[in-house]
């Protein structure tokens, strides 16, 4: 379980990368009726993200100084305000509430369709390299 937590640490950045075209997708299905193109969205969506990644360096800077990590636990209910407020304030055919909760709704179902996606690539990936499923198998104390 270490070996995967230290990779997926080392791959962190291809994740944060690989995460806005499937929140853009999102975007896209819960504001239909907005009349963006996918350009239009990915901006929206990638300046959320930059507030989401500011957040979290400024919690490592805590974190390395304190050792007391703030957003440990809160970090993605920042991220689900962020994007509701965010997206209240870009849609202006709907109600503020309504695309507040839309907002949530992009970033749930696009955080949810990713982890479906990294779970299928991840079991294809351990089926090609059966060497890993050593790795993960519960050892018979």
């Amino acid at each position: 379980m270490m070996i995967f937590s230290a990779w997926l640490t080392d791959n962190m950045r291809i994740f944060s990368f690989l995460i806005i075209p499937i929140t853009v997708l999102m975007s896209q299905v819960w504001f239909r009726k907005s009349g963006f193109n996918f350009l239009e969205h990915s901006v929206m969506v990638f300046y959320i993200h930059g507030h989401v990644y500011w957040i979290s360096i400024l919690s490592m800077f805590i974190f390395k100084f304190t050792g007391y990590n703030p957003l440990r636990s809160t970090q993605p209910f920042a991220a689900l305000v962020l994007y509701g407020i965010g997206y209240s304030r870009l849609i202006i055919y709907q109600t503020k509430v309504r695309a507040f909760i839309k907002g949530i709704g992009v970033y749930l179902t696009g955080m949810i369709i990713f982890l479906i996606l990294f779970i299928i690539a991840g079991a294809f990936y351990m089926q090609s390299h059966p060497e890993y499923l050593e790795l993960i198998r519960p050892k018979n104390n």
